[in-house]
């Protein structure tokens, strides 16, 4: 297969996360342009993940540049909050490219209320420069909460 058909396919498969990487272990042809997409979009379910995506980045730096959305959508565990409310900081400051941001809350009929502490407000202003937020199944005990998030980022043109 010509390795512009090859492409092609690579392309149609989104996020087709197991195809991707089937993909990218076919050829070396195959190999960059699968990553790109398997990189393009990352989540999040828990701490192991986050520590294993930092890791990932510190060893192949320039990868981190292709990611394009990020989601936090932690699973059901005692540090749930801790990944909602949290920012992932060391994760992006490596992401200079990002352009979509997710927090996905509890999926519950009365998800816990999310407070982010002005630090991380701070940090959001500071290294989150999206253009585009995603808050699913979130809580906040104030429209003022809200607003603060949203002040922290200029760049913000999609809610």
């Amino acid at each position: 297969i010509p390795l512009e058909v090859g492409e092609n396919i690579i392309d149609q498969l989104g996020g087709h996360v197991d195809s991707l990487r089937s993909c990218a272990l076919t050829c070396r042809g195959w190999n960059r342009h699968a990553r790109y997409h398997l990189v393009a979009a990352i989540r999040v379910r828990s701490r192991e993940d986050l520590y294993s995506i930092c890791d990932y980045f510190t060893s192949n730096p320039r990868m981190a540049s292709l990611v394009r959305t990020l989601s936090m959508s932690p699973v059901e565990t005692e540090d749930r909050l801790f990944l909602v409310e949290v920012l992932p900081v060391d994760l992006l400051k490596r992401l200079p490219n990002l352009q979509r941001y997710s927090i996905i809350g509890e999926r519950s009929p009365n998800p816990a209320f999310v407070s982010f502490h002005g630090t991380t407000l701070l940090h959001i202003k500071t290294y989150l420069h999206v253009e585009e937020l995603n808050l699913n199944f979130l809580k906040f005990r104030t429209s003022v909460q809200l607003a603060r998030v949203l002040m922290a980022l200029p760049r913000l043109r999609r809610l």
